[in-house]
């Protein structure tokens, strides 16, 4: 075989192997990006919250919400606190914790019987510590 066919043979097996390269890579961009993009939707009514509380309390407040270690609303909220109550209220306030937030009516009833209630809604209970 001559040696000009043997180069065209290596140059159209490297093309085909940068082409195979490209599709994977592209491919596997393309699933990766279809998988993750759900993690950073939120639903309206938690940007809401988020919003309410980033209104209503200082922007130095440390916050204790009623979420089961669900950090996404202090992030929303551009707040420091704890996902989840860890103790009682009263030994959070003494930890340094300034403002509660659930959306349980139930705990509501129970917080407002020892706490000054600043906001509720439907949805939304804040509490001053």
């Amino acid at each position: 075989m001559p040696d000009f066919l043997k180069k065209i043979e290596n140059d159209q097996a490297f093309i085909f192997n940068i082409l195979a390269v490209c599709i994977i890579v592209g491919f596997s961009w393309v699933m990766s990006y279809y998988k993750v993009k759900d993690y950073y939707l939120y639903s309206e009514d938690l940007v809401n919250i988020g919003k309410i509380i980033n209104t209503l309390t200082p922007a130095d407040a440390t916050v204790v919400t009623d979420r089961n270690g669900d950090t996404t609303l202090l992030y929303l909220a551009h707040r420091k606190g704890m996902p989840g109550v860890s103790d009682t209220l009263e030994n959070l306030k003494d930890r340094g914790m300034q403002y509660f937030y659930t959306d349980k009516p139930e705990v509501a009833v129970e917080v407002k019987k020892t706490f000054d209630l600043i906001f509720e809604n439907n949805h939304v209970f804040i509490f001053k510590l």
